[in-house]
């Protein structure tokens, strides 16, 4: 059996932990012992008594926090074939389903414990199930949010980081100049100003199990610098495609368009595709491969037009309940018509997603990038030859369902050995979310 695709709804809209597995048993186990280990004990102990209720809820219990919801559902329904009238066990099993995405019989046995009269808590709960199988079994689903903060940009115009620039020899009458001075008006430029974004996500399944689904969204992010407005940076993000999906498996084939605008004047139009490859190899371990071809069209240097192509490896690893990493590499090759801007390069990434509270995340990520490019500038010394790091910590609050504070702090550093493209930048970000 497969997991049903709307367990995200469970996860950020219900907030909801499994409880303590192997209950009836507290005590008896030893604190070093594996949640492996409590299973099978408790595997054997069911085997000397199959009756039991407690022994088989316990299992139950320890089966649904090993993520092993189909062996659950068997521990809950044998307990309901002794019992019909056991609730709990019922209760158990309508929440088995729903991990398992039989979001039917998941109503079906929520609604029978709801017929009982169940205590008001109890009753909140099971409802806010309900209304969430009636999100997940809906043919279109919408999600979005609106932010709008402060932001502080360290480096606006990419300035470069020495004011002494080396350049291949030139001769001035007798004399051989190596090295230029940075003009003022090209060393880097701090900037405070203000942003606002806004995000629509959608879904559509023409059936609720049915391997195929489409969805995508869209996206519009602009800021406002102080005595920078030339830099002033507003984009607008399509994206959607169908997603075709068997088992722990699944293939993205979404197209997306990008339109960027840069001190009120177009800057660049982005278009392409973006296929993926996903596979759940374990239930806390993903795989992942993905491509992106684009084509690039900039509005005032068509030498930099041209195509864009990268193809790359991802794994995600889950610890815990609170804690995820992930990490790839990807190969790069960038086209435009101009030789002085076609490159070829590679990347390594890292990062880490932790949820220290039920309302908090924190967040990491750290990427290494190596570019050789095919032709020299005429006025570079050397061969060019890029090496960029970029290194992002972040924060998200949400102090209701709904609303929620982000702070984004991003540091980035090139390394050239043209020393026109070595520079340091620091941007941050912090502003008032509206999930919707």
């Amino acid at each position: 059996m497969r997991i049903g695709p709307c367990l995200g709804w469970l996860l950020c809209g219900l907030s909801l932990a499994h409880p303590p597995a192997a209950r009836a048993q507290e005590g008896e186990s030893s604190p070093n012992t594996t949640p492996e280990e409590i299973r099978r004990e408790l595997a054997d102990r069911i085997r000397l008594d199959p009756s039991s209720e407690e022994l088989n809820l316990a299992y139950g219990l320890q089966c649904l926090s090993m993520e092993s919801y189909s062996h659950a559902a068997l521990a809950f329904e044998r307990i309901l074939i002794m019992n019909p009238a056991n609730d709990r066990a019922r209760i158990e099993l309508a929440r088995a389903c729903y991990l398992l995405g039989q979001m039917d019989e998941s109503r079906a046995q929520f609604e029978r414990v709801l017929a009982g009269s169940p205590p008001p808590a109890v009753r909140q709960r099971i409802e806010e199930y309900l209304e969430a199988i009636g999100r997940c079994q809906s043919k279109w689903r919408f999600t979005g949010r609106i932010e709008s903060g402060a932001q502080y940009d360290g480096n606006v115009n990419y300035g470069p980081a020495s004011q002494i620039i080396g350049i291949a020899p030139i001769s001035i009458g007798t004399l051989w100049l190596d090295q230029l001075q940075l003009a003022p008006e090209s060393e880097p430029k701090s900037a405070w100003g203000g942003y606002a974004a806004g995000t629509l996500l959608w879904s559509y399944q023409p059936r609720f199990g049915h391997p195929l689904s489409f969805s995508g969204y869209g996206r519009m992010e602009g800021n406002s610098l102080d005595d920078a407005s030339e830099y002033n940076l507003s984009t607008v993000q399509a994206c959607g495609g169908p997603r075709l999906q068997w088992g722990a498996q699944a293939l993205d084939m979404p197209v997306h368009v990008e339109y960027l605008v840069r001190g009120g004047n177009s800057l660049a139009t982005v278009a392409g595709l973006t296929p993926g490859y996903y596979r759940q190899v374990a239930p806390k371990l993903g795989m992942s491969l993905t491509a992106n071809f684009d084509y690039r069209d900039y509005a005032e240097s068509s030498e930099r037009d041209g195509f864009f192509g990268a193809f790359g490896v991802q794994a995600t690893l889950g610890v815990g309940a609170r804690a995820q990493f992930m990490g790839g590499a990807r190969v790069i090759r960038e086209s435009p018509e101009s030789g002085i801007w076609r490159n070829t390069g590679w990347e390594v990434f890292t990062g880490v997603l932790l949820t220290p509270l039920d309302r908090l995340s924190c967040y990491g990520n750290a990427t290494f990038r190596k570019s050789e490019y095919d032709d020299r500038e005429s006025m570079s010394p050397n061969d060019r030859r890029d090496e960029q790091g970029s290194f992002v910590v972040g924060a998200a609050w949400r102090f209701t369902e709904s609303w929620g504070m982000n702070l984004t702090v991003q540091y980035t550093t090139s390394q050239s050995t043209f020393d026109l493209y070595e520079y340091d930048r620091l941007n941050t970000k912090w502003g008032i979310s509206y999930d919707y």
